[in-house]
């Protein structure tokens, strides 16, 4: 289920981030994308963390 919220995300992003919707603010898609970047990566290091133990 974890999977599905991160590729939520990173969809979300992608579209707050696109040519087509100039009406959202820059600020809040830069915010938005970087977010997702850094939820995303907690998750591998996570993952790479428990596939160690």
């Amino acid at each position: 289920m974890t999977d599905l919220k991160i590729y939520g995300l990173n969809i979300t992003a992608l579209f707050a981030s696109s040519d087509m919707m100039d009406g959202i603010n820059p600020l809040l898609q830069t915010i938005v994308l970087l977010l997702t970047i850094i939820y995303t990566g907690i998750n591998i290091y996570k993952k790479i963390c428990d596939g160690r133990n």
